[in-house]
């Protein structure tokens, strides 16, 4: 139920702004062409930049291993943090350029994304980020050191073994089949420390090119601007600012046709003294 007090003509009849809006319709498009134009001037002038984009699987199982070593968001965090990545960010790469680490969210796979003024500055910078990592990820505690002296041991028995087998084949006059036997222990014994071999490297060794997915590209085209998007957005930009505008200017021609605004609006000017 409407109150008494209620204004009947106070009400906003949408059909009206309608017609308002409607009449100024070749000023509004105007609007739009220009917002959409300047828009794209701004796109286009921004600088031109190259990107490069390559990723890794970090999180690849090893042998024997129930869970990734890495995961991929600690990789990421570290590539967007560390300060010895954002030192690679030098001169020389250009004013734009940029370093992005992300994790896919389909595949769990490390992207890095490099920026650049060139396609072959963007691309060598992401071999940088790369390198950088493998470094980062591999071991340099002390039992790195104790690994690499068993590997190393394990290197000279494999030695020994294959001059051990090539001075039982010198020998004359021996048993054949001992001879054989002999020899057949020896590369399964090799063989046994050729597996350790790689089991003992696994256990140190970070990120490596082993991981990689999709090597740098040599991006052909410039990093994408959306420029589309940016002159959609400038078009209807330009129209909202004409919307406003244009009910001012009936506001203002409807009160000067008003006579009693008019009246008024010639008591101002007499009381300031002017006729």
């Amino acid at each position: 139920m409407k109150s008494e007090n209620t204004n009947p003509d106070a009400d906003i009849d949408l059909l009206d702004v309608l017609v308002i809006i409607s009449s100024q319709f070749k000023l509004i498009l105007l609007c739009a062409i220009l917002g959409a134009f300047i828009a794209w001037i701004l796109a286009y002038a921004q600088a031109t930049i190259y990107s490069s984009i390559s990723s890794l699987n970090v999180e690849a199982l090893k042998q024997d291993e129930k869970s990734p070593k890495f995961k991929s968001e600690v990789i990421a965090s570290l590539v967007n943090v560390n300060q010895d990545f954002r030192d690679l960010l030098q001169e020389e790469w250009g004013e734009h350029a940029s370093i992005t680490a992300s994790v896919s969210p389909r595949d769990r796979l490390l992207i890095i994304t490099t920026t650049s003024s060139s396609p072959s500055r963007s691309q060598k910078l992401n071999e940088l980020v790369l390198e950088k990592i493998y470094a980062y990820t591999m071991s340099q505690s002390q039992k790195h050191e104790y690994v690499r002296t068993l590997i190393d041991n394990e290197k000279n028995r494999i030695v020994q073994i294959e001059a051990a087998a090539r001075n039982l084949k010198a020998k004359e006059n021996s048993n054949k089949d001992i001879e054989e036997e002999i020899i057949g222990n020896l590369l399964r014994y090799k063989t046994d420390r050729e597996i350790n071999i790689i089991r003992l490297q696994e256990s140190i060794e970070g990120i490596t090119r082993n991981n990689v997915i999709q090597a740098p590209n040599l991006p052909t085209q410039p990093a994408g601007t959306k420029t589309s998007i940016k002159i959609i957005l400038g078009a209807i930009g330009g129209m909202v600012l004409a919307l406003p505008w244009i009910l001012i200017l009936h506001f203002i021609r409807m009160q000067s046709l008003d006579k009693k605004t008019q009246e008024k609006w010639k008591l101002v000017a007499k009381n300031i003294g002017y006729k």
